[in-house]
């Protein structure tokens, strides 16, 4: 997205483009939807558009990372994190689901990144992130994003309230395991780099 310098009526603008985008992804797939779509429900030029945003991926992260924070910003510890995950998740369930509704590697890409960067928050036990939970990251945002794509490919719905519960189970397990293992280490030596007799 590019800057606007705190112009209240580029956010005013930016926030309509994001309001249009959002209601149209209650009844289209992502890829349905074009620029030229969102700047009709929003009222707002092409042009206009292109001055605040470069594509509708660009739009789509701004519409994440808005929607997170209106959920998110009074949130101070990792159990309300968790509820208010839950909460987003719920109530964009339509609008998620439709986004990975014939989903390219750009779509997927602008969603995984978005859930990495919330739930990185969430399994950070300590300041230090290990490798392992970089790994356990990646894995939870694959699970949830192949769960919901699952889920629309069946035409079921995704119930992501209780996926989300059962992941935040495991990952607290896991974390808190993880920083075990790592304060109780002892690295052995390789047998390769012994010396042999």
């Amino acid at each position: 997205m590019k800057k606007f310098l705190g112009n209240e009526r580029a956010q005013q603008t930016c926030r309509s483009l994001s309001t249009a985008l959002k209601l149209l992804l209650q009844y289209c797939s992502f890829n349905e939807i074009t620029v030229r779509i969102i700047c009709a429900e929003a009222f707002v030029s092409g042009a206009t558009f292109y001055l605040y945003f470069k594509d509708k991926y660009d739009l789509l992260q701004y519409f994440l990372a808005e929607a997170w924070n209106n959920v998110a910003d009074d949130a101070d510890e990792d159990e309300e994190l968790e509820r208010k995950l839950i909460q987003f998740i719920c109530s964009n369930e339509r609008v998620l689901t439709n986004m990975l509704k014939d989903a390219n590697a750009r779509t997927q890409k602008c969603l995984r990144e978005f859930m990495y960067s919330i739930i990185g928050n969430i399994i950070k036990v300590s300041d230090q992130v290990s490798p392992n939970q970089a790994i356990l990251c990646n894995f939870c945002v694959g699970g949830l994003l192949n769960h919901i794509t699952w889920a629309v490919d069946n035409a079921l719905p995704p119930k992501l309230h209780r996926l989300i519960a059962y992941l935040f189970r495991m990952i607290k397990s896991i974390a808190i395991w993880d920083a075990e293992q790592v304060d109780n280490a002892t690295v052995p030596k390789p047998k390769c780099s012994q010396e042999s007799d």
